[in-house]
Protein backbone atom coordinates (compact mmCIF):
# COMPACT_ATOMS: atom_id res chain seq x y z
CA UNK A 1 0.00 0.00 0.00
CA UNK A 2 3.09 2.40 0.23
CA UNK A 3 4.26 1.71 -3.01
CA UNK A 4 0.97 2.12 -4.13
CA UNK A 5 0.57 5.75 -2.42
CA UNK A 6 3.36 6.84 -3.91
CA UNK A 7 2.96 5.87 -7.05
CA UNK A 8 -1.08 6.32 -7.63
CA UNK A 9 -2.59 9.84 -7.72
CA UNK A 10 -4.64 10.99 -4.66
CA UNK A 11 -7.53 9.85 -6.43
CA UNK A 12 -6.88 6.43 -7.51
CA UNK A 13 -5.38 5.96 -4.06
CA UNK A 14 -8.71 7.07 -2.48
CA UNK A 15 -10.66 4.28 -4.14
CA UNK A 16 -8.46 1.75 -2.52
CA UNK A 17 -9.65 2.98 1.10
CA UNK A 18 -9.92 0.27 3.72
CA UNK A 19 -9.06 -2.23 1.05
CA UNK A 20 -7.03 -4.55 3.11
CA UNK A 21 -9.94 -5.03 5.72
CA UNK A 22 -11.55 -6.83 2.61
CA UNK A 23 -8.24 -8.35 1.82
CA UNK A 24 -8.86 -10.17 4.79
CA UNK A 25 -12.44 -11.32 4.79
CA UNK A 26 -13.88 -14.20 2.75
CA UNK A 27 -15.39 -12.96 -0.72
CA UNK A 28 -18.79 -14.09 -0.11
CA UNK A 29 -18.95 -11.73 3.36
CA UNK A 30 -17.76 -8.78 1.17
CA UNK A 31 -20.11 -5.69 -0.35
CA UNK A 32 -20.37 -5.13 -3.69
CA UNK A 33 -17.93 -1.73 -2.75
CA UNK A 34 -15.46 -3.95 -1.15
CA UNK A 35 -15.46 -6.83 -4.11
CA UNK A 36 -14.51 -3.87 -6.31
CA UNK A 37 -12.24 -2.17 -4.53
CA UNK A 38 -10.72 -5.42 -3.93
CA UNK A 39 -10.61 -5.90 -7.92
CA UNK A 40 -8.52 -2.90 -8.18
CA UNK A 41 -6.03 -3.42 -5.99
CA UNK A 42 -5.60 -6.77 -7.96
CA UNK A 43 -4.76 -4.57 -10.94
CA UNK A 44 -2.22 -3.05 -9.62
CA UNK A 45 -0.94 -6.03 -7.45
CA UNK A 46 -1.57 -9.28 -9.45
CA UNK A 47 0.61 -11.46 -7.21
CA UNK A 48 -2.43 -10.34 -3.40
CA UNK A 49 -5.38 -12.38 -6.23
CA UNK A 50 -2.93 -15.37 -6.33
CA UNK A 51 -2.58 -14.99 -2.56
CA UNK A 52 -6.19 -14.25 -2.40
CA UNK A 53 -7.31 -17.07 -4.12
CA UNK A 54 -4.96 -19.36 -2.44
CA UNK A 55 -5.66 -18.52 0.79
CA UNK A 56 -9.59 -18.74 0.68
CA UNK A 57 -8.99 -22.17 -1.05
CA UNK A 58 -7.48 -23.53 1.66
CA UNK A 59 -9.98 -22.31 3.65
CA UNK A 60 -12.21 -24.26 1.48
CA UNK A 61 -10.19 -27.29 2.57
CA UNK A 62 -11.25 -27.14 6.33
CA UNK A 63 -14.61 -26.27 5.45
CA UNK A 64 -16.18 -28.92 3.54
CA UNK A 65 -16.97 -32.28 4.95
CA UNK A 66 -14.01 -34.20 3.72
CA UNK A 67 -12.47 -37.32 5.07
CA UNK A 68 -8.13 -37.26 6.34
CA UNK A 69 -7.07 -38.65 3.10
CA UNK A 70 -9.02 -36.22 0.99
CA UNK A 71 -7.87 -33.86 2.67
CA UNK A 72 -3.86 -34.74 2.24
CA UNK A 73 -4.45 -34.97 -1.33
CA UNK A 74 -6.48 -31.64 -1.65
CA UNK A 75 -3.84 -30.22 0.67
CA UNK A 76 -0.82 -32.05 -1.48
CA UNK A 77 -2.72 -30.00 -4.24
CA UNK A 78 -2.55 -26.75 -2.63
CA UNK A 79 0.82 -26.82 -1.80
CA UNK A 80 1.97 -27.69 -5.27
CA UNK A 81 0.32 -25.14 -6.67
CA UNK A 82 1.78 -22.53 -3.75
CA UNK A 83 5.71 -24.06 -4.24
CA UNK A 84 4.58 -23.39 -8.59
CA UNK A 85 3.53 -19.91 -7.59
CA UNK A 86 6.25 -19.38 -5.51
CA UNK A 87 4.51 -17.23 -3.13
CA UNK A 88 6.74 -16.05 -0.20
CA UNK A 89 3.60 -15.33 1.83
CA UNK A 90 3.03 -18.45 2.56
CA UNK A 91 6.33 -19.68 3.35
CA UNK A 92 6.65 -20.04 6.64
CA UNK A 93 3.30 -21.53 6.88
CA UNK A 94 4.50 -24.16 4.52
CA UNK A 95 6.57 -25.19 6.67
CA UNK A 96 4.58 -25.55 9.21
CA UNK A 97 2.14 -27.89 6.92
CA UNK A 98 4.39 -29.88 6.50
CA UNK A 99 5.90 -30.04 10.14
CA UNK A 100 2.76 -31.00 11.33
CA UNK A 101 0.77 -32.48 8.62
CA UNK A 102 -0.44 -36.01 10.25
CA UNK A 103 -1.71 -33.65 13.44
CA UNK A 104 -3.27 -30.76 11.08
CA UNK A 105 -4.74 -33.83 9.11
CA UNK A 106 -6.33 -35.71 12.20
CA UNK A 107 -8.84 -32.46 12.34
CA UNK A 108 -10.77 -34.75 9.76
CA UNK A 109 -11.33 -37.60 11.59
CA UNK A 110 -14.19 -38.36 12.66
CA UNK A 111 -17.45 -35.85 13.22
CA UNK A 112 -16.34 -31.95 13.23
CA UNK A 113 -18.87 -28.93 13.75
CA UNK A 114 -20.00 -26.93 10.73
CA UNK A 115 -17.47 -24.00 10.31
CA UNK A 116 -18.74 -20.32 9.68
CA UNK A 117 -16.38 -17.71 9.55
CA UNK A 118 -17.60 -13.91 8.99
CA UNK A 119 -14.57 -12.54 9.83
Amino acid sequence: MKRLKKELSEQAYGKLQGVMWAFRKPWQNLSEEQQAALLLLFQHVPVLKDAYIHRETLTGIFTHDIDKAQAERQSDQWLAWINALVLACFAPFVITLNNWRDKVTNYFCGAKPAVSWKG
